[in-house]
């Protein structure tokens, strides 16, 4: 394989439309914006974590102790912030400050932050605030996956125009048309390294037009 083969294989790899899995995603807090996170406490697990903390306390269990019995079943990505808080509750505080701290470092948690500081300031009942944050939570994720379902096509497509011009190169050789036999001209040098920036500058203008369409307009 030659020289040039290689490069166009690399470019293609790192040119590939990437996609996070579920998991890797949080939203801000206007509930669309994506961004990208490693850490797996998404929106998804907010919502599991606000649904089994206001259980609880529906069964009339204190904060500390409900927080104490959920865990086992919470995520795992939020043993963590259980454990803190646990402990926190069981020094006398209001907990507070462990959801603010968990909130700024995972924004997904966010609607559960305020729900608990809503309770704490206010005398808001915790239970109603919790559920409210969790279907504050399914309602983003829902429509995140509304957002990736409609530009999945896009996606593909993106990709597939990307690789084309390495598949029509490797469909040459499976035909016994040598790359060098292509490419051995300056002119035909030219016209790859030509081709190459415009498919590097069609798909980031690709993923710019994307990136547009799919972002949250305020109301």
């Amino acid at each position: 394989m030659t020289p040039a083969v290689v490069v166009l294989l690399v470019l293609a790899a790192l040119t590939w439309p990437g996609r996070a899995t579920p998991g890797d995603r949080t939203w801000s807090a206007a509930g669309l914006r994506r961004v990208r996170r490693r850490d797996g406490l998404g929106l998804e697990e907010a919502a599991a974590l606000a649904e089994l903390l206001a259980m609880g306390l529906r069964s009339g269990g204190a904060p500390a102790r409900v927080v104490e019995v959920v865990a086992p079943d919470a995520p795992d990505a939020a043993q963590v912030l259980l454990d803190e808080l646990g402990r926190e509750l069981a020094a006398g505080r209001t907990g507070e400050q462990t959801w603010v701290r968990w909130a700024g470092e995972h924004p997904a948690l966010a609607p559960c932050a305020s729900a608990w500081r809503l309770s704490q300031r206010c005398g808001v009942p915790l239970a109603p605030a919790l559920e409210q944050a969790a279907c504050s939570a399914r309602a983003a994720l829902s429509a995140r996956r509304r957002l990736d379902a409609a530009s999945a096509g896009a996606r593909a497509t993106m990709g597939l125009l990307t690789l084309l011009p390495v598949v029509g190169l490797l469909a040459g050789l499976a035909l016994g048309v040598s790359p060098a036999a292509l490419l051995g001209s300056p002119a035909a040098l030219v016209s790859l390294a030509t081709g190459v920036v415009l498919t590097v500058l069609g798909w980031a203008t690709s993923r710019a037009v994307l990136r547009r369409a799919t972002r949250p307009r305020s109301a």
